[in-house]
């Protein structure tokens, strides 16, 4: 029976209503089957840093070395080696600079030692850090292209063993060679 407005009855949507929900819930649940399959595994994706490369630190050291790592990018893959190369290479300045100042400083209270805070040696220390970088070996060096970026990564390593450096710090300290001495011979030289 049409209502005033020429629509059906509201009694009737409401028993259609009630019939849908009472056939949907009295219809068997299918069960859910478990496979013994193990599910896909999750496609592999290959990483775009080298297993060499320390991706957790600029600069580390073990018992005989000391090696600084570079990254950089650029459209071309001779490029992006060059940089990370120089990028290395100014990570080693830094950090070198930076252990080689706390050396210093806790050299300098240790032995009492006003030469060692003096302009003149601490001047000739930088200069003989700065030279440094000009002697470490690149150990290591790639650029892997990066689809992401449309351009390459490039990495390098660079390495110079803890002989090496302090050889040619000595080198190049002769115009202070008592307080190199005394820095050389100074505990926290020694746990260097």
């Amino acid at each position: 029976m049409d209502n005033f407005f020429g629509m059906p009855d509201f009694r009737i949507y409401v028993s259609l209503l009630i019939a849908a929900v009472f056939a949907v819930s009295c219809s068997t649940p299918q069960p859910v089957s478990e496979s013994s399959e193990e599910p896909d595994p999750e496609p592999q994706t290959e990483s775009i840093y080298p297993t060499w490369f320390s991706g957790t630190s600029e600069f580390v050291e073990s018992d005989s070395t000391f090696t600084a790592y570079g990254m950089a990018v650029d459209m071309d893959s001779t490029a992006a080696t060059r940089s990370a190369v120089t990028k290395a290479k100014a990570n080693f300045e830094q950090h070198l600079s930076i252990r080689l100042e706390s050396i210093r400083e806790s050299a300098a209270r240790e032995q009492d030692n006003s030469e060692m805070e003096s302009p003149e040696f601490i001047f000739a220390l930088r200069n003989a850090e700065a030279s440094l970088s000009g002697i470490v070996k690149v150990s290591d060096k790639v650029a892997n292209r990066s689809r992401n970026l449309n351009s390459h990564l490039g990495f390098a390593a660079v390495t110079i063993s803890k002989e090496e450096l302090v050889r040619n710090l000595e080198s190049r300290m002769d115009s202070n060679r008592e307080a190199w001495r005394t820095l050389r011979n100074s505990a926290a030289f020694e746990q260097w």
